[in-house]
């Protein structure tokens, strides 16, 4: 088909087509996603191996390398590197580009079964991990008050995280930061010994009465009803409560025997936000979650949280990367703008023809909100990536209605007329410029 030949007797249907993609590439602009970067798969696999109280030499020896030397007849794998530390060792796997994680996830979990026999007993919670960009926070928030840390970590832990991880998109809300609360049981030796027990038979009782035991279905006409026993200590008294059966016979109470009371666990890190310490949430998004939206959401929550939560209660957001994400986004649009705006200027320099850069510069707006389209329904994200090749793209564009609109311009200088030059000038070299593009 001579698209030239279409183009100048059916110059209605040409105007109803580019309209409609010129509609269709605006709606398709205002639904994308934002985000800094395309969603990729890194090929890279972490496994995590705690060996408490161990030193570094010891983790070197008896963890990491037989991890490693298990780990290298994987197929797929490019690198292997391993940092041994105090009580841990990490080695990290770098696979071939294209590797399908999850079956390499599959050979490194056969693999550690078989590293394991060579490891001592105490090395059993080993985690595999992949390195995935949607692990980080993309949200930090810092929440203070005129009280403890303590209470400040209660109230994060029972009404700040539960609310946020309700927001559709967040995978998941983490707590830094404070300590939390924890049942303090403390007994004397020598009045245990008295009767008869340890400290060991003490621990025993009461993970086993702490629980909640199933206990069937109870059938009632045509309904199953279902029966559990519930043995879970909901406070301090139900727990001193408990009866401990004694070697000699008879039972005892529990607080009678060992002092009980409520304290904190052991602080193990420390966040703070201009210069005070505050409880640090990290917001997590799903996968597909897009991160703009996911940021509008939770900042409109923790609008809602300040004002039903306690007056001395501040939520401050202290890094978002939805800001980052946005401003890279806005330059990279400035400049494409700007990259239209100096094309045109150029061309009218060396053509010296209103009406020719007009039609350039109708053409690269044109072809950029029709690639919306197709970015739309490929399922793409506006990102760095995909915004920089629009911008790229523009040369392409400038390239290809100078090529096309000077051979019109020679087939119209030889005297052809303005529908013979169009479309036989556009006929000569479509097939180049398609080609080139």
């Amino acid at each position: 088909m001579n698209i030239g030949k279409f183009s100048v007797k059916r110059p209605v249907t040409v105007a109803m087509a580019t309209l409609v993609l010129i509609l269709f590439g605006i709606v398709s602009f205002t639904r994308m996603s934002v985000d800094l970067m395309p969603e990729m798969e890194l090929p890279i696999l972490a496994v995590i191996a705690p060996y408490d109280g161990a030193g570094p030499e010891e983790v070197e020896e008896m963890v990491t390398k037989p991890i490693e030397s298990n780990m290298a007849g994987i197929s797929g794998i490019d690198t292997i590197s391993s940092i041994s530390s105090a009580g841990s060792s990490i080695v990290m796997m770098m696979f071939d580009y294209g590797t399908n994680l999850d079956a390499a996830t599959n050979s490194v979990r056969d693999k550690l079964e078989t590293a394991k026999m060579m490891m001592p007993s105490e090395v059993d919670d080993i985690t595999i991990l992949k390195l995935d960009m949607n692990s980080m926070p993309i949200l930090m928030v810092g929440v203070s008050g005129d009280r403890s840390l303590d209470d400040v970590k209660k109230i994060v832990d029972d009404k700040i995280i539960p609310r946020l991880e309700r927001i559709d998109g967040v995978a998941a809300a983490t707590a830094m930061g404070g300590s939390d609360q924890q049942v303090i049981i403390t007994a004397d030796p020598y009045k245990l010994s008295a009767y008869g027990l340890n400290a060991g038979s003490i621990s025993q009782i009461v993970a086993g009465e702490n629980a909640n035991h199933p206990g069937g279905y109870v059938t009632q006409g045509s309904q199953k009803i279902l029966v559990r026993t519930l043995g879970q200590y909901q406070s301090v008294e139900e727990l001193a409560d408990t009866q401990v059966t004694l070697p000699t016979g008879g039972t005892v109470r529990l607080g009678d025997i060992v002092d009980i009371k409520i304290g904190m666990d052991d602080v193990e890190s420390y966040v703070t936000l201009n210069g005070n310490d505050v409880v640090a949430i990290g917001v997590q998004k799903e996968s597909d979650g897009n991160t703009v939206d996911v940021d509008k959401e939770v900042r409109k929550a923790i609008a809602e949280l300040d004002e039903e939560l306690y007056d001395d209660i501040e939520i401050t957001v202290a890094y978002s990367s939805a800001d980052m994400i946005i401003q890279s986004v806005q330059n990279v649009e400035t400049n494409l703008f700007l990259a239209v705006i100096i094309s045109m200027l150029v061309i009218f320099a060396f053509l010296g023809n209103f009406r020719s850069t007009i039609i350039i510069g109708v053409a690269i707006p044109l072809s950029l909100i029709s690639t919306f389209v197709m970015l739309y329904f490929g399922g793409y994200t506006l990102n760095m990536v995909t915004l920089a090749a629009l911008a790229l793209s523009v040369g392409m564009v400038v390239d290809n209605s100078t090529v096309v609109l000077e051979n019109i311009f020679r087939h119209r200088s030889m005297g052809k007329s303005k529908y013979q030059a169009a479309v036989e000038g556009t006929q000569e070299v479509v097939s180049a410029v398609v080609a080139s593009t």
